[in-house]
């Protein structure tokens, strides 16, 4: 009778541990196709070398990880039903100091760790190595809560100023100068790179090759204070001539319509704007005098001495406010009308309150805003399959 029993236990044992088996062979093999659809901050759907040997690793550890965890399961089920209590009062038996055993699930784990410390290493060294050879350097200034990004010249002066898009050019090495003049911020595009964080008084350097075109989504991943989760940017991968053209709209200054609107002076701005312009500056457009420095800021962060962003070819950016709305003149006019209420926290909210501007004024600062686009119109985004700006952007209540 009790040679039967244990005929059944081994039995019924070796099935459950073979249906667990299978059960995870089958989710293991069918999870990679059903996460692996586009989104924008999936670390899955890399386009980059960068970003492609980071989910390499992160491939590596799954995988492991997934072979420890069947392991484990099959030997609790395992553990559970042969070593069960059979009959009323009996005790199994009982063993302990197994020697053998835990010198093995002591090396193991040890090996499985070295597997991973060895290929991340290996990449976090070449990743470092690659800053040394840039085709193109970009300086992104974290703010709270928005990016202000920076194209120097050759002679080391900033010549293009922009905020939260990055515009770079398709089939090249770009690297990333980091800076933040307040908080710890951190820089994150998934699908193109890891994560660098923003270290005040402190430079850091982060490379991409950017050989796939379209636009990425990145967000702040260091918890910066109120509006954090609402600091969002994009970097743009375009064909080198369409980065060019983007590049000269932007050093032309406005175009002759923005002029109109301005009272027929180019270099002018409606009247209205007059309090945007002690924060804000506009490529080509005279600024109020002392309005837009950041005053005790060290010297070597210069370069990051304005208050709110540059709005040079605003017309042309997708979204408003690092990404908290989509660019149209219904959620400009919101976000003119009541800043703190679409972004807690920010700085703009603290000089534009309900009621500061009329309506009037807002219409106009609306409409002279999405004008600042070159004369040829704005050129297209590449857009890569799957992502829609759904997922980024929100419209105001």
């Amino acid at each position: 009778m009790q040679r039967s029993s244990d005929r059944w236990v081994r039995r019924t044992s070796a099935r459950l541990v073979l249906l667990v088996a299978a059960l995870f062979a089958v989710g293991g093999a069918i999870l990679p196709g059903v996460v692996s659809a586009q989104s924008p901050y999936s670390t899955i759907s890399p386009v980059t070398d960068q970003a492609n040997d980071i989910n390499d690793i992160y491939k590596l550890t799954f995988w492991l990880s997934l072979i420890v965890f069947v392991g484990v399961q099959i030997g609790i089920v395992y553990t559970v039903l042969s070593y069960r209590r059979r009959a009323e009062g009996e005790r199994p038996e009982q063993i302990h100091g197994n020697k053998t055993l835990e010198i093995i699930w002591t090396i193991i784990p040890a090996i499985i760790l070295l597997i991973i410390f060895i290929p991340t290493v290996r990449t976090i060294y070449a990743h470092d190595d690659q800053v040394n050879n840039p085709d193109l350097v970009v300086e992104v200034y974290g703010k709270q809560w928005w990016w202000e990004v920076h194209y120097p010249s050759e002679d080391g002066e900033s010549k293009i100023v922009t905020a939260n898009e990055i515009h770079v050019p398709q089939g090249k090495r770009v690297v990333f100068h980091l800076y933040t003049n307040n908080v710890i911020h951190s820089f994150w595009v998934p699908q193109l790179s890891g994560k660098m964080d923003l270290i005040p008084g402190h430079e850091n350097k982060l490379a991409i090759d950017t050989d796939t075109p379209g636009y990425f989504f990145g967000q702040c991943a260091e918890y910066c204070g109120d509006s954090h989760a609402l600091m969002r940017f994009k970097v743009i991968v375009e064909p080198e001539e369409q980065f060019l053209a983007w590049q000269d709209a932007w050093l032309a200054g406005p175009q002759q319509a923005s002029g109109d609107l301005a009272g027929g002076d180019i270099a002018a701005v409606p009247q209205s704007m007059a309090l945007c312009m002690t924060c804000h500056e506009i490529n080509g457009v005279e600024s109020v005098a002392g309005g837009n420095a950041v005053p005790d800021l060290p010297e070597e962060l210069d370069a990051a001495r304005t208050f709110g962003p540059n709005l040079s070819l605003l017309g042309c950016r997708t979204t408003l406010a690092a990404g908290t709305l989509r660019n149209t003149p219904e959620n400009l006019a919101s976000w003119l009308h009541d800043p703190e209420g679409i972004k807690p926290g920010n700085y703009m909210g603290t000089v534009i309150t309900p009621g500061s501007l009329t309506d009037e004024q807002i219409q106009e600062i609306v409409t002279y805003l999405e004008s600042l686009q070159p004369e040829e119109g704005c050129g297209e985004i590449p857009v890569q399959p799957g992502v829609t700006e759904q997922v980024q952007v929100q419209d105001p209540d």
